[in-house]
């Protein structure tokens, strides 16, 4: 709110002709915030008014660097190559009166005028094949309806079959407001496909998860617990075969329970041999992630090259249509064809890129699934505690019988308790394994209720995303017409200030040459008036020679010598003395031209 206030107030500073005031409110406007684009858009207006160009200049410099996609930018352009045009004539005017600039520094009109001349040409370069591609869209060379995608953002492939639409026009279009309506629609219908997208790839994984049978890993925590529940009963394994042992050894072995202890230590032989199956199981899960990931990384380069192959067909495309000279029309239709073809193979190898990205996430989620080793280890941790069970009730039958009876009471109570607990890990996994049981019968009914919806869904999305595009081409039809009007203006604009710079300085050079002329026919005059009397006084006029009857000659001889003697000093010192202040005065006229020049 503040900052609108400053804006406002910057505002009502101009329209009252103060302009300090005004640029002093629009600079307290923070350079981080959304509204600085538009105060250095405005306080340059000031500038202009207040005939500050150099400030003008660099606030809409400022301007081009920090929103360089605004739609203000052609304005802000040709606003500054006026600007140049108009500080150039300031430069020669000051060079003509001999003042010297404010800063200080010697300034060349011309390196203003290639300033100006460069942005104009570089804005009419950078506006026109946006002009182009919109007048083929108006003429109806080109279907709206293809630019839809792009200009909602909605790119479903990387690899284009039709030559995209300028950014700048992209851009100027968004800014329309009936295609910002057409936009919104597009993104929510393009946010909806990406759901549906994100759940149709959920639903396939859960679905592949639940197909395998596996009912240790298909709860990562439950999992946790279980693993957890099997380690205890690795220790609890190695406890109870020691006291077994101990057992043995204060017993005379015989019968059943030989061959019940031959049992056990041969599954307890086995089952070391397996090591740790929990370990070596995460060991076989990273080993295969890794593979996947690997996987991952060549699709990844894959995908590079496609994108490397779209900028190429982009340019090829681009140079077929605004080539100078055209192509043949021959040659033009051949590689429009050839990249048509080149689209639709690069476009099936796009959709194979996302089914292979998607197999390698489903061969991550199923690295845990089915492993063979954990089955094995778990069916002879399951037999060994059988074994171990059997064995135990028949070594406490034989505690009467021991050589130390104390000693096998204690054990046998030791290696009861142990088989307790064994029992209690064993219905706490069966627990578990129930309710995981349960739980996948549950998401298997609830994923085929959600893939029937997510069916329905993918229906309506079809028939919805028919109908907005057929209206945004309707709208995007209308909208071309406005946006290539403001192209044209653009256009338009920077032919008039690139004539206007050659105009203007074309007339500086023919002021020059009026001057320099002015200056001479002065110049001439000013010492034909200066010389007159020495041009009148060497020139014999004809009265002198012509009248000459009733004056004796020795009289005119006496005459013309008493002037000649009389007047010739005078004569010569007032030509001296003009011949001096000529010379003084050219030399003076001659020094100030060159300063002027």
């Amino acid at each position: 709110m503040i900052e609108l206030g400053q804006l406002a107030l910057g505002r009502l500073f101009y329209e009252r002709e103060q302009p300090s005031k005004s640029i002093d409110s629009y600079l307290l406007i923070d350079r981080h915030s959304d509204l600085f684009p538009d105060a250095l858009y405005e306080v340059g207006w000031v500038y202009v008014k207040s005939k500050q160009y150099d400030k003008a200049l660099r606030a809409l410099e400022l301007l081009e660097q920090s929103d360089p996609s605004s739609t203000k930018t052609p304005t802000t352009r040709i606003l500054e190559g006026n600007l140049r045009i108009r500080k150039a004539q300031a430069i020669r005017l000051a060079q003509v009166n001999g003042t010297v600039p404010q800063n200080g520094e010697s300034q060349d009109p011309a390196v203003e005028y290639d300033k100006a001349a460069k942005i104009f040409a570089d804005t009419h370069d950078l506006y026109m094949p946006s002009y182009n591609t919109l007048s083929a869209l108006v003429d109806g060379n080109l279907d709206a309806a293809a630019f839809v995608e792009q200009i909602a953002g909605r790119q479903s492939h990387v690899f284009q079959t039709s030559a995209p639409i300028p950014d700048a026009a992209a851009q100027w279009l968004r800014e329309q407001p009936d295609v910002q309506r057409v936009v919104g629609v597009e993104t929510d219908l393009g946010t909806i496909q990406s759901d549906i997208a994100i759940s149709e790839e959920t639903i396939n994984r859960l679905e592949a998860v639940l197909a395998a049978g596996d009912r240790f890993n298909v709860y990562p925590k439950l999992a946790q617990r279980r693993a957890r529940i099997a380690q205890i009963q690795s220790d609890l394994i190695a406890i109870r075969n020691n006291l077994a042992d101990q057992q043995l050894r204060l017993v005379d072995a015989s019968g059943d329970l030989a061959q019940q202890s031959a049992n056990r230590k041969q599954l307890a032989q086995a089952y070391a041999a397996m090591g740790d199956p929990e370990r070596a199981y995460t060991d076989r899960v990273v080993a295969t992630r890794a593979q996947y990931d690997k996987a991952d990384g060549d699709i990844t380069e894959t995908e590079t090259i496609i994108d490397a192959t779209q900028a190429m067909s982009v340019a090829m495309r681009k140079y077929a249509i605004d080539a100078t000279p055209p192509l043949d029309p021959s040659l033009k239709t051949t590689v429009q064809t050839t990249l048509d073809e080149a689209a639709k193979e690069a476009q099936s190898i796009e959709d194979d890129i996302a089914q292979a990205r998607r197999d390698a996430q489903l061969g991550k989620d199923l690295a845990g699934v089915g492993d063979e080793g954990i089955k094995a280890a778990r069916a002879v941790r399951a037999q060994l505690k059988a074994a171990q069970d059997a064995e135990q009730r028949t070594l406490t039958g034989f505690t009467s019988a021991s050589r130390d009876r104390g000693k096998s009471s204690e054990l046998s109570a030791l290696g009861t308790r142990a088989q307790q607990l064994a029992d209690n890990l064993d219905q706490t996994d069966q627990a578990i394994d129930r309710s995981i049981g349960q739980g996948m019968d549950e998401v298997k009914a609830l994923l085929a209720q959600e893939r029937n919806n997510l069916t329905q869904y993918k229906a309506e999305l079809t028939e919805d995303e028919a109908e907005a595009r057929g209206l945004g081409a309707g709208v995007l039809a209308a909208s071309f017409k406005d946006v290539k009007a403001k192209f044209y203006d653009v256009i338009v604009r920077t032919d008039v200030g690139g004539r206007r710079r050659r105009v203007v300085a074309e007339g500086d050079t023919d002021d020059d040459l009026k001057r320099l002329n002015l200056a001479r026919s002065r110049e001439l005059k000013q010492l034909h008036d200066e010389f007159r009397d020495v041009l009148e006084d060497n020139t014999k006029k004809p009265s002198t020679t012509q009248k000459t009857g009733g004056v004796a000659p020795g009289r005119r001889r006496h005459a013309s010598g008493r002037q000649h003697a009389g007047d010739q000093p005078r004569q010569a010192d007032r030509q001296g003395r003009r011949s001096d202040q000529a010379d003084r005065r050219h030399a003076e006229r001659h020094a100030a031209d060159r300063e002027a020049g």
